[in-house]
C-alpha cells in the first residue's frame, strides 16, 4: 500500500498495538492517522513546525508527537489535544511511551531527554550527552531508557536519570536506538552507514554493513530474530542477527527516515522524504486461541460445567465461546470497557463489571436482566455469592457494594484507602474478601462489618481467592508475590518466583494447587507450601487473568497480547515432573532452591545444580570467604562426584589469585605495602601459587614511578627472572635502576627494550634516556614521572 496525503517529507511512522492503524509525522507540521488500506482516519494539526516523531500508547488510544517547535503534544485519535509538554529548549527529535502508557520520554537538540507524566509534569531530566539527542527508547519492562546522540554515543539510563552505561563505537552521529523484545540487547543506527547490536553493558555483539549511506532508523521484529534498517540510500534492509541480509526493500524515491514492524511481525511500514509511507509484505502449547474481540481482552471465566467461556473486552462487549474457540454469543450494552465477567453457580446468568460505572446481569442468550447503578467510578470486579442470590462489586471509588439480583443495593462496604480491585465470597457465602491498591485485603460479613485486615504485601493487591474449603485465602500483588493466609489474617506462605507483578491468583477445584498469572508473561502453579510446581510460557505480553476449569484439568489464561489460551494441567506427579524439568535452568543459578525441593532432586537436576554451587563457591573464594567456598564446593561434589575438584585446595587457590589481583590494583594506586602484604597472603594460602611476571612488574613499574624504587627492586628482579627475554619488564627495572643510581644497569635495560620493541615512539624516548644517562643527566624529572603514570 502507498499512503499519500502529506505535503512535505514524512519523518516518522508508528503502528498502533493492534496493528490496525498507523500514524505518520511530517515536515508539513501535521500527524496523519491511517488504516492499512491507506485511508486517512484523522489529521492532527497543532504543531508550529516540522513533526519529527510520533508514538502510540500501548492501549492505542492516545498519540504523542515531537516537533521542531520544542514541544511534545499528546492527542486522542480524533485529533483533540490532551496535553502540550513544554520544557525543551530546542527541537524535539523523538518521543516514546513507556510500556504501561503512564510515562513519556522525549529527546531533543538541547542535548537532554525529559521524562514526563501524561499531564505534562517533568519527572526527570537526563543530562550527559554532548550533542543533540536523536532517539529515545524504553526497555520492555519500562525501567530503562536508551538514548542516541550526535555525540556518537548511546547511553543507557534508569528513570531517575542515572546513567548506567555509555556505548561507544560508532564513528559518526547515532540516529536511532531500539531495544530487543527481551530487553537484553540494543540496536543502533548511525551516519557511519552501519548498524550495531550491543548488550546493556556496552559490549558490541554485531556489526551490520550494507547500506550505501547514513542509516536513520532501526527496529527489531516482535520475535527479536530480525531487524530492519532504513537509510539515506532510499532502501530498507531486513537482516538476521548473524549480520546476513534477508531482504532489500526498494521503492522509495528519497531517503527513508523511519521503519517499524507491525505487532505480528508480518508487515513493515516505512516513512520517507518522498512524502509517502509504504507498507511492505515479508514471508507454545495451547489447545486453542480465541480470536474475535476488536481490542484487548480484560477478563475471562469458565461456566461451572466447563463447556462455555465468557470474555470481557476493551471493545465494550462480552463474548461467549465453546472450548474449540467458536463464538456463541456477543453481549452488547456496556458503554465502556468490560473489566470483569462472572457466571452464576447454576450457569444460567452472567454478571459483568465495566468502566461505565455499572455492573450488569445477562442471560446466556445475551439479554440484559438488570443494571446495577450506584458506584461513583469504574466497577473493577464482580462476584456471585454461592447461592446465587447476591452480587458483590468492587470499584475505583474505594468501596465494595452488595446487591440483590434485581439491582437493589443492600450494603456499602467502606474502609479501603484505595480502589477495590477484586471481590470474592467465601464458599459458605458468609464472608466477603476485598482486595485493594491500598496493599490490604479486608474480610467482611454480609452486613458490611469488618472482620479482619490482611497486611503484608508491599504494593497493591490485584486479586484475592478463597480455597474451596473456605479456610485459606490467596492474594496476588504488584510486589511480585502471591501470599496465602488463614481467616484470622495470619500469613501462611509467600509464593516467590515471578519477576514482575502478580495479577491474578486462583485455587484448583480440589484446593491442592494454586495458579498465578504475572506481568512477566508467565503463569505458574504452586502447592500450598508455596513451592513451585509448573511454569507455563507462551504469552508474548503480561498475563492478567488465570482460571481453572471446573474439573481442574484445563487452565485458561488471558494476556495483554490480546489472546486467550487454554493449557492442559497434568495430575500432581506429572506436573511435578514437568515443573522440575522446566526449572532445570533455574536450579543452575539457584541450586539452594533444589536443595529445598526433594521432589526435583533427580540425578540430572543435581548434576546441573552442582555447577551452580561451584560458581557460588568460586565467587565466595574470590571475595575471601574461604570456609564458605569450601562448603559450596563440598555440596557440589556431593551432588556430582565426577567433578574434578578438591574443595579446600580449589577455594584457597582462587582466594590466592584474587589477592594477587587485588595487590596489583593497590600497586597501581601506589600502595605498595598493601600490595606486597596481599601477595604474601596469597602465597600463604597457596604455597604452590606462581605470581606471574606481570604482577611483579606492576609493583616494579608503579612503585618506581611513585617514588619507591629502592623498596620495589626485589619485585623488579623477580619479574625479570620469570621472563628474562621480555624487554618491557626490563624497561620497568631500568626505571628503578636509574632512580636508585645504577646508571649502567639502567642503560643496559633500556637498550634491551629498544632492541625488543616495535614502537617507534617508545624507541625514540628510551634512546633519549640512554643518551641523557650517558651524559650524566637524570631524565626522570617529576614531570616525566607524572607523564609516565598517566600513560
Amino acid at each position: 500500500a502507498l499512503l499519500k496525503g502529506h505535503q512535505d517529507s514524512v519523518n516518522s511512522v508508528s503502528f498502533s498495538r493492534d496493528g490496525k492503524i498507523l500514524a505518520s509525522a511530517s515536515d508539513d507540521k501535521t500527524v496523519i492517522v491511517w488504516d492499512l488500506e491507506g485511508n486517512q482516519l484523522a489529521l492532527l494539526k497543532g504543531h508550529q513546525d516540522s513533526v519529527n516523531s510520533v508514538s502510540f500508547s500501548r492501549d492505542g488510544k492516545i498519540l504523542a508527537s515531537a516537533s521542531d517547535d520544542k514541544t511534545v503534544i499528546v492527542w486522542d485519535l480524533e485529533g483533540n489535544q490532551l496535553a502540550v509538554l513544554k520544557g525543551h529548549q530546542d527541537s524535539v527529535n523523538s518521543v516514546r511511551f513507556s510500556r504501561d502508557g503512564k510515562i513519556i520520554a522525549s529527546a531533543s537538540d538541547d542535548k537532554t531527554v525529559i521524562v514526563w507524566d501524561l499531564e505534562g509534569n517533568q519527572l526527570a531530566v537526563l543530562k550527559g550527552h554532548q550533542d543533540s539527542v536523536n532517539s529515545v527508547s524504553f526497555s520492555r519492562d519500562g525501567k530503562t531508557l536508551a538514548t542516541a546522540s550526535n555525540d556518537k554515543t548511546v547511553r543507557v539510563w534508569d528513570l531517575e536519570g542515572n546513567q548506567l552505561a555509555v556505548l561507544k563505537g560508532h564513528q559518526d552521529s547515532v540516529n536511532s536506538v531500539s531495544f530487543s523484545r527481551d530487553g537484553k540487547t540494543l540496536a543502533t543506527a548511525s551516519n557511519d552507514k552501519t548498524v550495531r547490536v550491543w548488550d546493556l553493558q556496552g559490549k558490541q555483539l554485531a556489526l551490520f554493513q550494507g547500506h550505501q549511506d547514513s542509516v536513520y532508523s532501526v527496529s527489531f521484529s516482535p520475535d527479536g530474530k530480525t531487524i530492519a534498517t532504513a537509510s539515506e540510500d532510499n532502501t530498507v534492509i531486513v537482516w538476521d542477527l548473524q549480520e546476513n541480509p534477508l531482504a532489500l526493500l526498494k521503492g522509495h524515491q528519497d531517503l527513508v527516515n523511519s521503519v517499524s514492524f507491525s505487532p505480528d511481525g508480518k508487515t513493515i511500514a516505512t516513512a520517507s522524504e518522498d512524502n509517502t509511507v509504504r507498507l511492505w509484505d515479508l514471508q507454545g502449547n495451547p489447545l486453542a486461541i480465541l480470536k474475535g474481540h476488536q481490542s484487548s481482552v480484560l477478563s475471562v471465566r469458565f461456566s461451572r460445567d466447563g463447556k462455555t467461556i465468557a470474555t470481557g473486552s476493551l471493545d465494550k462487549t462480552v463474548r461467549l465461546w465453546d472450548l474449540q474457540g467458536n463464538q456463541l454469543a456477543v453481549l452488547k450494552g456496556h458503554q465502556s470497557s468490560v473489566l470483569s465477567v462472572r457466571f452464576s453457580r447454576d450457569g444460567q446468568m452472567l454478571a459483568t463489571a465495566s468502566n461505565d460505572k455499572t455492573s450488569r446481569l445477562w442471560d446466556l442468550q445475551g439479554n440484559q436482566l438488570a443494571v446495577l447503578k450506584g458506584h461513583q467510578s469504574s466497577v473493577l470486579s464482580v462476584s456471585f455469592s454461592r447461592d446465587g442470590q447476591r452480587l458483590a462489586t468492587g470499584s475505583l471509588d474505594s468501596t465494595a457494594r452488595l446487591w440483590d439480583l434485581q439491582g437493589n443495593q443492600l450494603a456499602v462496604l467502606k474502609g479501603h484507602q484505595g480502589s477495590v480491585l477484586s471481590v470474592r465470597f467465601s464458599q459458605d457465602g458468609k464472608t466477603l474478601a476485598t482486595a485493594s491498591n491500598d496493599n490490604t485485603v479486608r474480610l467482611w460479613n454480609l452486613q458490611g462489618n469488618l472482620l479482619a485486615v490482611l497486611i503484608g504485601h508491599q504494593e497493591r493487591i490485584h486479586s484475592v481467592s478463597f480455597s474451596p474449603d473456605g479456610k485459606t485465602i490467596a492474594t496476588a500483588s504488584s510486589d511480585n508475590t502471591a501470599r496465602l493466609w488463614n481467616l484470622q489474617g495470619n500469613l501462611l506462605a509467600v509464593l516467590i518466583g515471578h519477576q514482575h507483578s502478580v495479577n491474578s491468583v486462583r485455587f484448583s477445584p480440589d484446593g491442592k494447587t494454586i495458579a498465578t498469572a504475572s506481568s512477566d508473561n508467565t503463569v505458574r502453579l504452586w502447592n500450598l507450601k508455596g513451592n513451585p510446581l509448573a511454569l507455563f510460557q507462551g504469552h508474548e505480553d503480561p498475563v492478567h487473568t488465570v482460571r481453572f476449569s471446573s474439573d481442574g484439568k484445563i487452565l485458561v489464561t488471558i494476556s495483554w497480547d490480546e489472546t486467550l489460551r487454554l493449557w492442559p494441567v497434568e495430575d500432581l506427579d506429572e506436573m511435578l515432573a514437568r515443573g522440575c524439568k522446566l526449572l532445570e535452568d533455574y536450579f543452575v543459578d539457584h541450586p539452594e532452591s533444589l536443595d529445598n525441593l526433594d521432589k526435583c532432586q533427580n540425578l540430572a537436576n543435581k548434576i546441573a545444580a552442582a555447577s551452580g554451587f561451584v560458581r557460588q563457591g568460586e565467587k565466595l573464594a574470590k571475595e575471601g570467604d574461604v570456609e564458605g567456598a569450601i562448603a559450596k564446593f563440598k555440596k557440589a561434589k556431593e551432588w556430582n562426584p565426577e567433578l574434578e575438584l578438591e574443595p579446600e585446595i580449589k577455594a584457597k587457590q582462587l582466594a590466592a589469585l584474587a589477592k594477587v589481583e587485588q595487590g596489583t590494583e593497590f600497586a597501581k594506586q601506589g600502595n605498595f605495602t598493601k600490595a606486597l602484604s596481599l601477595y604474601k597472603q596469597a602465597q600463604q594460602l597457596d604455597p604452590n601459587l606462581e605470581i606471574y611476571a606481570n604482577s611483579w612488574n606492576s609493583i616494579c613499574w608503579f612503585g618506581s614511578l611513585h617514588g619507591y624504587a629502592a623498596d620495589v627492586m626485589d619485585a623488579c628482579e623477580k619479574a625479570v627472572a620469570k621472563e628474562p627475554e621480555n624487554g618491557g619488564i626490563k624497561d620497568s627495572r631500568g626505571v628503578a635502576r636509574a632512580l636508585t643510581g645504577d646508571t649502567a644497569g639502567a642503560i643496559s635495560d633500556f637498550q634491551a627494550f629498544v632492541d625488543w620493541t616495535d614502537n617507534d615512539r617508545l624507541k625514540e624516548q628510551r634512546q633519549k634516556w640512554i643518551d641523557q644517562l650517558r651524559a650524566g643527566k637524570n631524565p626522570f624529572t617529576e614531570e616525566v614521572l607524572k607523564d609516565l603514570l598517566e600513560e
